[in-house]
């Protein structure tokens, strides 16, 4: 997906006119391996969706295929093989200097993204995907591992990022005499599992829609619910023990 001046967006699957040959070869040989996994599971059900039978149906080895992905989970949901290290994604932060014209949560959005799928926006291996999600919700779990690790590589990093950049934290504060920084912790925290909880919601969104969502409006959405559901209903403290 491009913005309205037609760039990249961070977190989007590069559009075809923007790759080499090898490259889109690559990526029609993704798409190859995702549609005939989706296309069993749907027919056989999960269990009987075997990688042995993809490979034959794609006409490719069992190297070649985990070659892409590193299960057959991954093949379902899209999920790319490789995550993004901490250096990548220090310099998509940006150096400690960089005047940035988005808030660091939206950039960390677009980090976990990178861990969720590289699936088209559209067409028939996105459709297909939408079906097996629709049957099977519980699949959106088994990207857990992998989602868990890539979460605290952004915390090791905004943990960096946020020391030397003392002006982007949110949570003001100053260590204690013991070294520990509360505030600095609970930020990190915090921006990590929203950071999580919003890739997550985006890209159920994008299987709904059709397209990938704009990270500001599913910031509004859970800016929203969050008010909404602080006026209804009983506090914490007065939910029975």
């Amino acid at each position: 997906m491009t913005s309205p001046t037609g760039e990249q967006r961070d977190g989007d699957a590069p559009s075809t006119d923007m790759m080499g040959l090898r490259e889109r070869k690559k990526l029609q040989q993704r798409d190859a391996i995702e549609r005939a996994m989706l296309t069993r599971v749907l027919e056989l059900g999960y269990d009987r969706a075997t990688i042995e039978d993809v490979c034959d149906d794609v006409g490719i080895s069992k190297k070649t295929f985990f070659n892409y992905y590193h299960s057959k989970d991954a093949a379902i949901l899209g999920i790319r093989h490789e995550l993004p290290d901490e250096g990548d994604i220090a310099r998509r932060l940006g150096p400690p200097d960089a005047d940035r014209g988005s808030n660091y949560l939206d950039t960390l959005v677009d980090v976990m993204m990178l861990g969720f799928s590289t699936m088209p926006a559209n067409g028939e291996t996105a459709a297909l995907r939408k079906q097996v999600i629709r049957k099977m919700p519980q699949m959106m779990f088994h990207s857990h591992r992998m989602t868990l690790e890539l979460q605290h590589r952004i915390s090791r990093v905004l943990r960096t990022y946020l020391q030397e950049r003392p002006d982007r934290r949110v949570f003001a504060g100053s260590p204690a005499d013991d070294g520990e920084d509360a505030a600095l912790d609970d930020e990190i925290m915090l921006a990590a599992s929203t950071a999580t909880s919003l890739a997550r919601m985006r890209y159920m969104q994008s299987l709904r829609e059709g397209d990938v969502v704009p990270v500001p409006s599913m910031r509004a959405m859970l800016t929203d619910y969050l008010d909404r559901i602080s006026q209804t209903g009983p506090t914490a403290e007065g939910l029975p023990d």
